[in-house]
């Protein structure tokens, strides 16, 4: 994104930007890049950068309009709502200019334990304990029925690595403590904190896609509860799995198709 190309006014993209706080962030730090986000709602924000624009668009139905036009794509946590997700990939290679980055970020749906171990359920249906993980169990359901490509995070790296546009790949993941029970650090007690707020409001914004997918009203409420109380418990251990993915575009020239 530095200015070093006589000409060319560089560009990113974030797609599904939800909030706008990365774009607004990008905008800022690069403020002679102009800076575009994609969602299927406008971003809400009073304090929007002159450089950032925010655009109503579908994911799903294709990018061949921004074909060639950025240096920076980004996507975080978007899976859920995407239908194909190596096909956006491979249309994210073409929206890329030659040396352009492409930054993948998702999560598995999952919760694991204290040893990164994923928590299992041997019968979803079966409604007790733990109740974070059965939550998640059917919000995967739930974003798996609506069409979202819910295992994208699993496969990520590997379709990035074989594309054949794409160098230099890096892959990474993090295990992140969903409640405050790590206290090596201020740190790690800081981000268990808000996590933890995270995933509250994480149960009440995917209250909407359960009553949708056909989950009753009844479960819904009683899986929220219980999964609510049991974050808030001094005892519950659970780490959430977040798998992100770099790489750049060839330099060379590609033809598209």
């Amino acid at each position: 994104m530095a200015d070093d190309a006589p000409g060319e006014t560089k560009a990113v993209l974030d797609l599904g930007c939800g909030s706008g706080a990365w774009i607004m962030e990008a905008a800022v730090d690069f403020p002679q890049c102009n800076a575009v986000a994609i969602d299927l709602v406008p971003m809400q924000s009073l304090n929007m950068p002159p450089n950032c624009r925010s655009e109503v668009d579908d994911v799903n139905l294709g990018l061949e309009h921004f074909y060639g036009d950025f240096n920076v794509v980004h996507c975080r946590l978007i899976s859920s709502g995407i239908q194909d997700y190596e096909h956006m990939i491979d249309q994210i290679s073409h929206v890329l200019r030659p040396g352009g980055l492409i930054d993948l970020t998702e999560w598995d749906f999952h919760c694991y334990n204290e040893d990164f171990q994923r928590i299992e359920l041997d019968d979803v249906a079966t409604i007790e304990k733990p109740w974070w993980p059965r939550w998640l169990a059917y919000l995967e359901m739930a974003a798996r029925r609506r069409g979202g490509d819910v295992n994208a995070a699993t496969h990520i790296h590997d379709w990035v690595s074989r594309h054949p546009r794409f160098e230099d790949v890096i892959y990474n993941e993090y295990f992140i403590p969903a409640t405050p029970w790590v206290t090596d650090s201020t740190l790690d007690l800081h981000i268990g904190v808000a996590m933890r707020e995270n995933m509250q409001i994480f149960l009440k914004s995917g209250r909407p896609l359960l009553l949708g997918s056909g989950v009753p009203e009844q479960l819904v409420n009683e899986l929220q509860a219980n999964a609510h109380k049991e974050l808030m418990e001094d005892d519950t251990r659970y780490y959430v799995r977040v798998q992100s993915v770099y790489a750049r575009k060839l330099h060379r020239s590609q033809p598209y198709g």
